[in-house]
C-alpha cells in the first residue's frame, strides 16, 4: 500500500478508466481539470460536415468573411439570409478553406432554429460539444450554466473554430459563444441584431446568386450528364428558380437525371401544376417559386419514394437512421434504403452519418403537409405507430443488456417492426447514445398525437435504462409524459410502475417529497390489484426515500415489509435487494453487528441470483461496516472490490458513489491528496448524474479534508459550491448541513457577521427536520451561535 494513501495504482487506473480520464479539481467551481496519457493524446474535434459538392461563386461573401477574422484567428461573423439562400453550404465552404488556421478543433453543430419541430437545446449542443473535446459524460457539471462555463473554460486557448447553423434566436447562440482567440461562424435566417451590437458579431449578407451566377451552378450541376443546354434557357430556369441555391440545386438535379429530355419541357413542366403549402418562413415571392421547385422534383419521384418521402415528414427528433425509416414505411431495410439514396440524390434528403438522414427543414415542412394533403389520417396514424414501435422494441432490446433491478415487462409481437439485434452491450449503449434524442421526441410525439399506449410503454423501457444510465431531465421529462399516457387508458400495474419510475427519477434530481408522494401512490395500487410482488418493489423504493431523508424508523419499517413480501414469493433476488438496503438502515442507527449480519446474507443471495449491482450496493456497505468497527484493511478491500463491480458494468452511478466512499476512507486515514482525488472524481461524477445529495456530500467531504489540512479559504469555497448547488437544485436537508458547515468555517476565520446569518439560516432550516441527526446538527449550530454572540 503506497503511504499516502492512496489505492493501488491498478485501482486508480481503474477508477479513470470507468469514463476515460481521471478528473481532479482544485476547486469545482474553478473548473475541471483532466490529466493522464489520455488527456495529451486526444484529438481535437473534426466536426465540419463535408463541403457541398460543385460549389461556385460567393467569391465576394467569401472576401467578406476572410475580412471579419482578426491576424490572431478571432472573431464573430453572422451570415443571415432567406431560406434556401445557400447560407449553410457558404459557411461549410469557408470554414474548411480556413481550417488549418484552427488547428485546436473545429465544432459544428446544427441547432435547428427554423425546423418545424422543437429547436435544438442549448443543452444539447453543449453537451455534445464537451464529449467533442474530450470531456467524459460524468466529468461534465450537471447544471447548464456550469457546463457551459466549463466549454467557455476549454476554448479559452484558442485556436477553435465554432459554427452555429441555423440560428433563430439569441437565446440559442449567445451560451455558445466562445472568448477571444476563436472564430464564429452563426448562420440565419434573421438579423439577430443584438449579436452584432452586443457582441461584436459583423454582418454577411447572403441573397440570391445573380444570373450569371445561377447559370453557372446549373452548368456545373447538368453539364456531365445533359451536355450543353442553351444559355438562354438556362437563364430561364434560374429565372424560375428565383436564383436561390437551394432551388436551383434541386432544379438542376431534376434536369440532370433526365438527360434526353429538352430542358424546354421541363421548364414547361415546373411552370405547370403547382400549389400553395404551409409553414414555410420565407418572402412570399420566394415561397411560390421553392414551393414550384419542391413539388416539381417531388412529382419527379417513383411512387414508392414519394410514398417514403410524405412518411418521413412524420418521423419523430431531428434525424432518422435506414431502419427506422423501413419500420415507418412498412419496407424492407434495403428496399428502404435505396429509396433514401434516390431522396438524396434529388436533394430532397441530406445524408448526416452512415445509414442516417435528415431533412432540411423547409423539406421537412413540405413532407409533413404533402402527407397530410395527399394521405388519409389512419395511413398517417398507421405509420407513426409503425415507427413508434420500432422504437418502443428496439429500446426494450436496448433495456437488456443494461443491468436494472426492474421487472421485464411482457410486450406484444409486433412483427412488423423487428427491433435491431445488437451484439452485445457496447452495441446497445451505442444505440442508446445516438438515438437519445429522438427517443424522448418520439414519447412527446406519441402524446401528441393522442396514442397514449406507445407514450407510456416507451417512457417505462426508458425508465430501465435512465436508472441505469441517468439523464435526470429526460428522465423526468419522459416520466412525467408516460405518467400521465398511462392515467387515460394503461391497466393499473403500468400506472404503478410509471408512478415508480417517476419516483426514482425524482430521489436522484432531489426531490424526496414529490417521489414520496409518487411511490406512496404505487403502493396504493398495488395493494388495490393484490400484487405482492409490486407491494415488495414500493416498500423497497419508500425505504430508500426514507433512508435518505434519515427517517431510519420509517426506512426500517418499509425494508421489512419489503423482506415480507418477497420472502413469500420465494423471490431470491429481491430478497437480497431488500435485506442489503435494511442493512444501510441497521448500519445508520449504529447497530454494527446486525447490520454486518444481514449484508453477508444479502451478499450470498445476491452472488447466488448474479444480481452484481445488488452486489455492489452490499460491499460498499461491508467497507462502511468495517470502518466503524475500525477494520480499516478490511473496509478499503470492501471498497475497492465494489469499484471492480461497479466499472464491470461501466455503471457511473455505481462508480461515483464508491469514489464517495473512498474519499472518507482516506480521510479517515489522514490521506490528505488521495481524499481529494476521491472527493473531487465524486462530486464531478455527481454532478452529471444529477445527484444533487451526493453532489453535495462529495463537496463537503472535501472541504473537511481542507480544513484538517490548515486550508481554510479552500474548505469555504467548497462549503459555498455545495450550498449554492443545493439552492439551486431545493435539496433543503443537505442545504441544512452544507450551511451550518459553511457557519462554523466562517466563525473559525473571523468572519462573525456572515457566520452569524449563515448558521441562523441553518438552524431555521434544521429546525423543520424532524429526524435525530438534524436534530443533533441543530443543537451544535445553536451552540456556535451563542458562540458568535459572546465574541
Amino acid at each position: 500500500m503506497p503511504d499516502d494513501g492512496r489505492p493501488p495504482r491498478d485501482v486508480r487506473s481503474s477508477m479513470a478508466g470507468a469514463f476515460g480520464q481521471a478528473v481532479q479539481a482544485g476547486s469545482v467551481s474553478g473548473g475541471v481539470h483532466f490529466h493522464g496519457p489520455e488527456a495529451t493524446r486526444f484529438p481535437g474535434p473534426r466536426q465540419l460536415p463535408g463541403g457541398v459538392r460543385d460549389f461556385v461563386n460567393r467569391s465576394d461573401e467569401i472576401a467578406q468573411l476572410d475580412s471579419c477574422i482578426g491576424t490572431d484567428g478571432s472573431g464573430t461573423v453572422l451570415i443571415a439570409g432567406t431560406a434556401g439562400a445557400g447560407k449553410t453550404a457558404l459557411a461549410v465552404h469557408w470554414s474548411h478553406r480556413v481550417k488549418e488556421r484552427y488547428p485546436a478543433g473545429q465544432l459544428y453543430a446544427n441547432l435547428r432554429g427554423y425546423d418545424p419541430q422543437e429547436p435544438v437545446t442549448v443543452e444539447r449542443v453543449i453537451d455534445g460539444f464537451l464529449r467533442a473535446l474530450g470531456v467524459p459524460p460524468a466529468a461534465a457539471p450537471a447544471a447548464i450554466e456550469d457546463r457551459t462555463a466549463l466549454y467557455r473554460s476549454i476554448l479559452a486557448g484558442g485556436g477553435f473554430l465554432v459554427v452555429l447553423d441555423n440560428v433563430s434566436s439569441a437565446r440559442q447562440e449567445r451560451p455558445l459563444l466562445p472568448g477571444a482567440g476563436c472564430a464564429v461562424v452563426v448562420t440565419t435566417r434573421g438579423r439577430l441584431s443584438g449579436l452584432v451590437a452586443r457582441d461584436g458579431a459583423r454582418r454577411v449578407e447572403v441573397g440570391t446568386l445573380s444570373a450569371p451566377q445561377s447559370v453557372a451552378l446549373l452548368r456545373t450541376i447538368t453539364d456531365s450528364a445533359r451536355g450543353k443546354d442553351a444559355p438562354a434557357e438556362l437563364a430561364h430556369l434560374a429565372r424560375l428558380c428565383a436564383l436561390l441555391p437551394l432551388a436551383l440545386r434541386i432544379a438542376a438535379e431534376r434536369a440532370a437525371v433526365r438527360p434526353h429530355m429538352p430542358l424546354a419541357d421541363l421548364i414547361n413542366e415546373l411552370q405547370d401544376g403547382t400549389g400553395p403549402w404551409e409553414s414555410l418562413v420565407v418572402d412570399e415571392d420566394e415561397q411560390d417559386t421553392i414551393d414550384a421547385v419542391f413539388a416539381w422534383s417531388y412529382r419527379g419521384l417513383p411512387d414508392d419514394a414519394a410514398r417514403l418521402f410524405r412518411v418521413l415528414g412524420l418521423m419523430p427528433g431531428t434525424d432518422f437512421s435506414v431502419p427506422a425509416a423501413a419500420a415507418a414505411a412498412d419496407l424492407p431495410v434495403r428496399a428502404a434504403a435505396r429509396l433514401l439514396d434516390a431522396l438524396a440524390g434529388a436533394h430532397l434528403l441530406e445524408q448526416s452519418g452512415a445509414e442516417r438522414f435528415e431533412f432540411h427543414d423547409l423539406l421537412r415542412a413540405y413532407a409533413a403537409e404533402l402527407g397530410r394533403r395527399h394521405d388519409a389520417e389512419e395511413i398517417r396514424v398507421a405509420a407513426l405507430r409503425r415507427v413508434l414501435d420500432w422504437y418502443l422494441r428496439t429500446a426494450h432490446h436496448a433495456a437488456s443488456f443494461i443491468d436494472t433491478q426492474f421487472r421485464t415487462p411482457e410486450w406484444p409481437v409486433l412483427d412488423d417492426a423487428p427491433p435491431l439485434a445488437f451484439a452485445d452491450r457496447a452495441a446497445a449503449v451505442e444505440w442508446l447514445e445516438q438515438e437519445k434524442s429522438n427517443l424522448v421526441a418520439a414519447v412527446k410525439r406519441a402524446e401528441a398525437a393522442d396514442l397514449p399506449e406507445p407514450a407510456w410503454r416507451l417512457a417505462a423501457t426508458l425508465g430501465r435504462i435512465y436508472a441505469s444510465r441517468p439523464h435526470i431531465e429526460d428522465w423526468i421529462d419522459t416520466g412525467r409524459v408516460g405518467l400521465s399516457s398511462a392515467r387515460e387508458r394503461a391497466p393499473a400495474a403500468a400506472v404503478a410502475d410509471l408512478l415508480d419510475n417517476l419516483g426514482m427519477a425524482l430521489v436522484q434530481a432531489g426531490k424526496g417529497e414529490d417521489a414520496l408522494a409518487h411511490h406512496e401512490e404505487a403502493l396504493a395500487i398495488r395493494t388495490a390489484e393484490h400484487d405482492l410482488f409490486g407491494q415488495g418493489a414500493s416498500h423497497n423504493a419508500l425505504g430508500l426515500v426514507r433512508l435518505r431523508a434519515h427517517q431510519m424508523a420509517d426506512a426500517r419499517t418499509h425494508f421489512e415489509e419489503a423482506l415480507t413480501r418477497f420472502r413469500e414469493l420465494g423471490d431470491e433476488r429481491w430478497e437480497g435487494i431488500a435485506l442489503a438496503n435494511l442493512a444501510d438502515a441497521l448500519l445508520e442507527t449504529g447497530e454494527l453487528a446486525a447490520a454486518e449480519s444481514a449484508a453477508h446474507t444479502a451478499l450470498c443471495l445476491q452472488r447466488a441470483t448474479g444480481n452484481r449491482l445488488g452486489e455492489f450496493s452490499t460491499l460498499i456497505t461491508l467497507g462502511r461496516t468495517a470502518q466503524e468497527g475500525g477494520r480499516g484493511e478490511e473496509a478499503r478491500e470492501h471498497t475497492i472490490h465494489a469499484l471492480r463491480v461497479a466499472e464491470e458494468l461501466e455503471n457511473s452511478v455505481r462508480i461515483a458513489y464508491a469514489s464517495l466512499e473512498l474519499g472518507r476512507l482516506h480521510a479517515a486515514e489522514g490521506g490528505v491528496d488521495a481524499a481529494l482525488e476521491a472527493f473531487f472524481l465524486a462530486a464531478a461524477m455527481h454532478r452529471d448524474l444529477g445527484e444533487v445529495d451526493r453532489e453535495a456530500e462529495s463537496l463537503l467531504g472535501a472541504a473537511e479534508v481542507q480544513r484538517s489540512a490548515g486550508r481554510i479559504g479552500e474548505a469555504v469555497e467548497l462549503c459555498r459550491e455545495a450550498v449554492s448547488s443545493c439552492r439551486r437544485h431545493g435539496a433543503r436537508r443537505r442545504l441544512a448541513f452544507a450551511l451550518a458547515r459553511l457557519g462554523r468555517l466562517l466563525a473559525g476565520s473571523g468572519e462573525l457577521s456572515e457566520a452569524g446569518a449563515v448558521l441562523r439560516e441553518a438552524h431555521a432550516l434544521l429546525d423543520t427536520l424532524g429526524d435525530p441527526e438534524a436534530q443533533r446538527e441543530r443543537e451544535r449550530v445553536a451552540l456556535a451561535i451563542q458562540g458568535i454572540a459572546g465574541r
